[in-house]
């Protein structure tokens, strides 16, 4: 009976210690996840920069979760699924087998994924695909100091560059087809092997030319100012046949032509002034030749008379810029003056710092004024680099004036002309740099720029004007054209 009881206990202790293996077996059966495993990569090799796709199975769909090594080296997965992964073959990659890891279970392939050496000139092109405007990076090697990129014959604006790596933008008027990609320079032409597809060409504007504009012939008042008033372009305040001139186009006259007139009690030499309008007064001072510098005037728009006011605070204020914001006059920077100052009529004429400036020197550059705030550009931030790439906005908020920077434009330092027309429309500011239109939108953020033209005509642009919610441009020839945003 005892030997009975002893095999009952014996058997029951058996069968407790099974049962809680085997619990213990399905609970870890339970909570392992699956091996990963690489079937295959394709391409088998490639540069640097090349697109790899890795495909296999029990891959996670969530990227992170996916550790995949290319000579145990850390790859950084664009895309995931439970069956591809796919990565770029960074620079300092190297040749090596392919291996992935998720929840600590490993697996390595048996064959090598080759890196293969960069060659001279282009070697990848990314993206391969995408409208006008898209930011194309392509990556080689030796590439020129100074490259120019076309695509299908047309010059692209570039954004960066390296002796591996250019970064530009697909130009608007290529056609809907694929195109190679060239690069030239330093006596170099390289053009590449891959092609891109542009999904749709186009600009967002047009310049449209006024007719019957012809009736100036040849270049003048090359170095005057502009502005509108009463609806009416205003065009000059430099010297034209001995005298001081300037000349007036009225859109709405049956005759269109540009209407000159002189005036009297203005220096004959006087050039290169910075002017502003409020109410019916001009402006003007802070002119060329040297003589010049500091001095300024008032020019009754609606009688011609001219009255000398006090100076400007800084004798070498030339080359700078003017403009009208809450009903003042403002002006500043160009040669030798590192502030803005603003006149008030209503307060005795005198002139009064407004902020000091950040930059090093504008010469030529421009202000737009917006609702809430002036767009100031270009400047030089440093004189010892010869850039002008640097913009700014002036705001004022109760009483104080405030100078910030925002982001450069992105071709601004490219171009080495001083000039910069520039207009505002719709509450958005467009400066004219080269061939492009450059349209600034204060709401954008951190990304306020966007190309919205480039055309060979705008280069040729010296003055702007915008009448009841239209943009225009005009030459040295007084040549008019209107701005417009396609449909």
């Amino acid at each position: 009976m005892k030997r009975n009881h002893l095999l009952v206990i014996i058997c029951m202790m058996l069968t407790t210690v099974m049962s809680c293996k085997k619990k213990d077996k399905v609970e870890i059966d339970l909570n392992n996840a699956k091996t990963p495993e690489i079937t295959g990569f394709t391409p088998g090799h490639a540069v640097p920069g090349t697109t790899v796709t890795v495909t296999g199975k029990n891959f996670s769909a969530n990227i992170p979760e996916n550790e995949l090594r290319l000579n145990n080296e850390r790859m950084w997965v664009k895309t995931a699924t439970a069956t591809t992964l796919t990565f770029d073959v960074p620079f300092a990659a190297t040749t090596g087998k392919l291996s992935i890891t998720i929840n600590n279970k490993t697996f390595t392939t048996t064959t090598n994924f080759t890196v293969d050496p960069i060659p001279v000139g282009i070697s990848t092109i990314a993206p391969l695909e995408g409208p006008f405007d898209t930011e194309v990076t392509i990556s080689g090697r030796e590439f020129p100091t100074d490259p120019k990129v076309t695509i299908n014959g047309v010059e692209a604006q570039r954004v960066s560059w390296s002796s591996q790596q250019i970064k530009f933008r697909i130009p608007y008027n290529t056609s809907l087809t694929k195109h190679k990609i060239k690069v030239e320079g330093d006596g170099k032409t390289y053009e590449s092997a891959q092609e891109f597809t542009v999904t749709a060409p186009g600009k967002y504007a047009k310049w449209t030319k006024l007719m019957g504009m012809d009736t100036v012939k040849a270049s003048i008042y090359l170095n005057g100012v502009s502005f509108v008033h009463n609806n009416k372009f205003y065009w000059g305040f430099t010297e034209l046949a001995g005298k001081i001139a300037f000349a007036v186009h009225d859109l709405n006259a049956p005759k269109k032509e540009w209407v000159h007139s002189f005036v009297n009690d203005l220096p004959v030499d006087l050039e290169n002034v910075t002017a502003s309008v409020v109410g019916d007064k001009l402006y003007i001072g802070n002119g060329l030749p040297e003589k010049h510098h500091g001095k300024w005037w008032t020019f009754d728009i609606l009688t011609g008379a001219v009255q000398a006011i006090k100076p400007f605070p800084v004798a070498a204020a030339s080359l700078g810029f003017a403009f009208t914001f809450n009903g003042k006059v403002y002006a500043g920077s160009g040669l030798g003056n590192k502030s803005i100052y603003n006149y008030d009529p209503a307060n005795g004429g005198a002139w009064i710092k407004a902020v000091d400036v950040p930059y090093s020197q504008i010469d030529g550059g421009n202000a737009v004024v917006l609702q809430n705030e002036v767009l100031i550009g270009r400047a030089l931030q440093d004189l010892t680099v010869p850039v002008r790439d640097k913009v700014y906005k002036l705001t004022v908020n109760n009483g104080v004036h405030q100078i910030t920077p925002v982001p450069n434009i992105p071709d601004a330092g490219q171009s080495s002309g001083w000039d910069t027309p520039c207009f505002a429309l719709n509450g958005k500011a467009y400066l004219i740099i080269n061939h492009r239109v450059w349209e600034y939108d204060p709401a954008a953020g951190a990304s306020p720029w966007r190309m919205v033209i480039s055309d060979p005509i705008t280069g040729t642009f010296r003055h702007t004007g915008v009448i009841n919610g239209k943009a225009y441009a005009w030459n040295s020839r007084g040549q008019i054209y209107q701005f417009e945003f396609n449909n």
